[in-house]
């Protein structure tokens, strides 16, 4: 069986990979176009980028909603409510110990690959899911497209495109949750990203208000023993990018997020081994107070890109 296009047994993965298998990524099209693998390349190695899971059962048991799509709201819904337009949504709740609705829904719908290239140097596959009001929680209709490329075996590019399909507005917010994974440890890592301000959170991860970010993240930081687990505002204008180095290893990966996100979620989770990076399009006060939510007219169209470079140092 070709590895440049085939299905991994028992996963329901679909892998993409260059014909020399040096570049590639791996996706679960039946669950929310879910990124499970990325491969790029690093002079003469391939170096794979996320963390990634060997089988459908380790899939299935994950808590951390690893490399999912954030759609229609990024974050967390106090109570599982959304108040728009003089309507209440209740959303299901799937983290039961707070109480809360986190992530949206799209990383449950199944998408359709509608389109694949492979060449020898580019590795391009398109997924789509036309939705049509299909829970009472969400009375919307949309079409997304999201796009997934690696060109010259470095770049790796996720592009989104969503279509308001209905004839009323579609309010929604959009990013990515990826979990790094290329060292054996964060705490040797170095991190710089242009940090305006935070979120400060209550008990259950609800925003209470904006604080002035610590400038030596903008400046770049060793990351050793910090505590990451906010949401932060980039600062207006700046160049949106996040860059990741081991200077062990002399690895630098760059996530550079266009325009429409303006906000970055940062986590380190237990075992300190992966870092999440997550491009969103707005804050953790989009769904309560509507700033930065996304709003399209009928037939209106969103897009926006992510691009994560590997480089040697």
């Amino acid at each position: 069986m070709d590895k440049s296009d085939s299905i991994l047994v028992n996963t329901g993965c679909r892998s993409f990979y260059s014909p020399d298998s040096s570049f590639g990524f791996e996706v679960y099209p039946k669950y929310g176009a879910q990124l499970n693998k990325i491969v790029l390349k690093a002079n003469s190695s391939s170096v794979s980028i996320l963390k990634s899971f060997a089988s459908e059962s380790d899939r299935i048991a994950d808590e951390y909603f690893t490399n999912i799509l954030l759609f229609p709201f990024v974050n967390r819904l106090e109570d599982g409510i959304w108040r728009y337009n003089e309507q209440v949504f209740q959303f299901p709740i799937n983290e039961p110990s707070l109480s809360n609705s986190i992530h949206g829904f799209i990383y449950r719908q199944p998408f359709e690959i509608i389109e694949n290239e492979i060449t020898e140097k580019e590795v391009m596959a398109a997924f789509l899911i036309r939705y049509s009001a299909n829970y009472d929680y969400y009375p919307f209709h949309f079409d997304m497209l999201i796009r997934y490329s690696i060109k010259k075996g470095r770049e790796f590019i996720l592009e989104a495109e969503i279509v308001n399909t209905g004839d009323t507005e579609l309010p929604f917010s959009f990013g990515w949750h990826p979990y790094f994974d290329f060292a054996d440890s964060v705490e040797d890592m170095d991190i710089q990203f242009p940090a305006d301000s935070f979120i400060e959170v209550d008990s259950r991860f609800l925003p209470i208000r904006y604080k002035q970010a610590n400038e030596c993240i903008s400046q770049g930081t060793r990351i050793g023993n910090q505590t990451f687990d906010n949401c932060y505002k980039l600062i207006p204008g700046a160049v949106r990018n996040t860059s990741i180095t081991n200077k062990e290893s002399g690895l630098r990966l760059t996530i550079e997020q266009d325009h429409t996100f303006d906000h970055s979620q940062i986590f380190i989770p237990p075992g300190r081994k992966l870092i999440a990076v997550e491009p969103l399009t707005a804050g953790l006060f989009a769904v309560k107070t509507g700033d930065g939510l996304i709003k399209l007219a009928p037939q209106e169209t969103y897009n926006g890109a992510i691009t994560v470079k590997l480089q040697t140092l």
